[in-house]
């Protein structure tokens, strides 16, 4: 459901920064990845991340996945050459985030390519550094289509080329379904299916943004997990619910700052990771279209709107279905698949992940 007519279109883009305290080299980086990920295999003797390998291509109508006969690691990890961009190199984190990633969101894919690349800034002057005391560090991108991989994958690609368990939040969100939960869905799928359709969600409030070359990238301020602990904890609501609702209130303030706040809600695509991810390369995610609050009368009015639609969300026979709504898109021929995913650029106004 990511692909697109045009192969080698950016149109669905993830984009991953390691931050480094030190400079990597760009050959011991290639090197790493090259005996780590790209030659790890599983308990059956098979690539584990074998799509990195491979391209997606259309043949008959259909979509197919080929594999790359004249693969070079050094055209997928490398420097980053911003030259490309016609700007000179970024010397620190903050330019480099700035104005280099609304370019990678934009460039093309190289043709008969795997779609991902991983590109080395070194000798970047890191955040961190204050006055005349001047951290040197490497900004490691990870830049990837979505028909490859989820962001799940993208970790575990991390985790397997530094060595590292980089340590997340356990998915809670997804709840597992009971006995009869699961037979009810087996007799409704059909109907949840259709539902899941995005003629069957509500028209957006924001602009359809028509090109890529206007996009802005910013960062917020490092926001302690304490902090999001607290209001949890004082409110009530579940750790997403305060990620969420501050999303909106951002959302809402620029809007009414604009004059163009209409609406007391933003229907929005939410992504809900699955605790029984697979591993290696694909998408696996449950997610869901729902209207959340966006003008309210107080902040805490917010949270706990937010926090109903999220616990609701994931009790829904809607969502589970979701998880396998790309796996039925992708053997409908590509024509169908492209007007189906384009009419959601019609309905939520934006997606949370």
């Amino acid at each position: 459901m990511f692909a697109h007519p045009k192969t080698q279109d950016p149109t669905s883009v993830i984009l991953f920064c390691l931050v480094v305290d030190k400079v990597v080299s760009e050959h011991r980086l290639r090197e790493a990845f090259d005996q780590r990920v790209l030659g790890l295999r599983d308990s059956r003797g098979d690539l584990v991340y074998k799509k990195l390998l491979q391209y997606w291509t259309k043949f008959l109508g259909f979509y197919f996945w080929k594999s790359d006969k004249d693969f070079d690691v050094r055209n997928h990890v490398r420097k980053l050459d911003s030259n490309n961009f016609s700007m000179s190199t970024p010397t620190d984190e903050e330019t480099a985030f700035k104005l280099i990633f609304p370019k990678l969101i934009d460039t093309p894919w190289k043709p008969h390519r795997s779609h991902w690349e991983i590109l080395l800034l070194d000798s970047c002057k890191l955040s961190c550094s204050s006055g005349s005391d001047t951290k040197l560090g490497s900004l490691i991108i990870f830049r990837f289509d979505h028909a490859l991989c989820d962001g799940f994958s993208i970790l575990g690609i991390f985790k397997t080329l530094c060595q590292s368990q980089f340590t997340t939040v356990q998915a809670s969100r997804a709840q597992n379904m009971s006995f009869l939960q699961m037979a009810s869905f087996v007799l409704i799928f059909p109907i949840v299916m259709f539902q899941l359709l995005p003629i069957n969600k509500k028209q957006r409030i924001l602009p359809k943004r028509e090109k890529c070359h206007n996009l802005l990238y910013d960062i917020s301020e490092s926001i302690p997990i304490s902090l999001i602990k607290t209001i949890r904890r004082n409110n009530g609501v579940g750790f997403a619910a305060v990620l969420h609702s501050a999303v909106n209130a951002s959302i809402s303030r620029c809007l009414q700052h604009n004059g163009r706040i209409t609406s007391d809600t933003i229907g929005a695509l939410t992504i809900l990771p699955d605790p029984k991810h697979p591993g290696g390369m694909g998408n696996h995610m449950k997610a869901f279209t729902e209207d959340y609050p966006l003008r309210t009368a107080s902040l805490r009015e917010r949270l706990y709107k937010t926090d109903a639609v999220l616990k609701n969300a994931s009790k829904d026979l809607g969502t589970t279905a979701s998880l396998y709504y790309p796996k039925i898109l992708a053997h409908l021929p590509s024509s169908l698949i492209y007007r189906i995913t384009c009419l959601m650029q019609t309905r939520p106004s934006c997606f949370i992940s």
